[in-house]
């Protein structure tokens, strides 16, 4: 048995599980007969794939598509099977080549860089910005070298990278600026859609995020020559109503099916409700939050005109923490029915899918990520889809856990 688990049993016995299992089920995914009927449309229409549709624009994913497009207020979005394909799509088009350098943070999921590899590219990891753990600008720029032609911005918690200063750093060195948005849909910098900002937006459709189909992902292009390759890329031939790119690419079958796409347009029309609803808990927890409380939520930028919660993004303050840790509180969170986790910032260089592989990759030195991803815990988004007394029952479940924190340390 791990500490943590031992620590999950201690807390459990000891106060009951405060939340018991509604927290564990919170509702999510949210579906009714809107789902059902949207099935039955697909299975009714005998075109499951989108091949099967007689224009590329009016079937399942297009419609999604225009409808996801009109949601960003973009001028174009193209549905593919995933968001890290999405990703992989959107640094292809944009012409990144192997032996090329990509600059992207360290702390994120595994999944924001695994496209970089993938294209043959070279991953640059850079630091964190402490106050928001978003990416460093400063640190990105210092990173620029002969062979660096992208920066992958990840918008982790849905709180936006600083999106000035990164397109300005990219304007100065000719770099193409990717954000990844897989935890962002709805969230707005200066008024705009995240994903509309860079050169290109990457999404993902998949359960546990804001906007979801089980599996999927969405891919946005500032240029429409930008988006032409990545159709190219994504489907090896045109069809019917389909764009037509310059010239052919060595393409693979990336596409989304008719039946996540026709749950994609069902979500689209509660995602704002649901945003509303995890905004009003997310404030609801920073309210009840006291000065000399052990944790505290990051930091947001002021470019920043509306957070669509993926998670609450708790940061332990050592000074106030005592033996409170990280491992400790997310444990006892779980213990008590509470979805959280370490909130993606553990360096990938510490991972093992990084120890495992002789990967190519340049590491300018990120001491910031390594000391914030060990004081960083976050609540997952199917939490602030609950009723609002689940908040201050959170806010007191943490101060708990912080007076008995000596005794279940030594219960791990």
């Amino acid at each position: 048995m791990t500490s943590a688990q031992r620590i999950e049993l201690a807390v459990a016995g000891a106060s009951g599980r405060r939340f018991g299992d509604l927290a564990t089920r919170a509702p999510w995914p949210v579906h009714d007969e809107l789902e059902r009927a949207a099935l039955d449309r697909v299975l009714s229409s005998g075109s499951w794939s989108r091949l099967g549709d007689a224009d590329w624009t009016g079937g399942e994913c297009g419609l999604f598509e225009r409808e996801f497009a009109g949601y960003l207020d973009a001028g174009n979005a193209l549905a593919v099977a995933n968001g890290t394909l999405a990703i992989e799509i959107g640094l292809l088009a944009l012409r990144v080549r192997p032996g090329d350098e990509v600059i992207v943070q360290a702390g994120t999921f595994f999944g924001s860089v695994t496209p970089i590899l993938r294209v043959g590219a070279r991953p640059v990891f850079v630091d964190l910005d402490e106050s928001t753990c978003t990416v460093d600008p400063a640190a990105v720029e210092a990173a620029v070298g002969p062979r660096t032609v992208a920066v992958v911005a990840v918008h982790l918690a849905g709180l936006p990278a600083d999106l000035d200063r990164l397109a300005e750093v990219c304007r100065r060195h000719s770099l193409a600026l990717l954000e990844d948005c897989a935890q962002a849909v709805g969230t707005r910098w200066r008024g705009r859609a995240v994903g509309t900002v860079g050169d290109v937006g990457a999404f993902s459709l998949q359960q546990g995020k804001v906007l979801q189909s089980g599996e999927g992902g969405v891919l946005v292009c500032r240029d429409r020559a930008v988006a032409d390759r990545a159709f190219a890329l994504h489907q090896g031939f045109t069809m019917p109503g389909s764009p037509t790119p310059a010239k052919h690419e060595p393409a693979a079958n990336m596409r989304l099916s008719s039946w996540p796409a026709a749950i994609a347009r069902c979500q689209l029309t509660r995602v704002e409700e649901q945003i509303a609803h995890r905004l009003r808990n997310a404030r609801a927890v920073a309210a009840l939050l006291r000065p000399d409380d052990p944790v505290e939520l990051v930091d947001a930028h002021p470019g920043m005109s509306r957070w669509s919660p993926f998670s609450i993004p708790l940061r332990i303050v050592p000074e106030r923490a005592g033996e409170l840790s990280q491992e400790l509180l997310v444990a006892a969170l779980r213990a008590e029915g509470v979805p959280a986790f370490e909130g993606h910032l553990e360096p990938l260089y510490d991972r093992p899918i990084f120890r495992d592989n002789d990967f190519d990759v340049r590491d300018t030195g990120c001491p910031v990520t390594d000391r914030v991803s060990r004081r960083h815990v976050a609540v997952l988004q199917q939490f602030l889809l609950g009723p609002p007394d689940w908040m201050p029952r959170l806010v007191e479940l943490i101060r708990d856990v912080h007076a008995a924190a000596p005794q279940l340390r030594h219960a791990g």
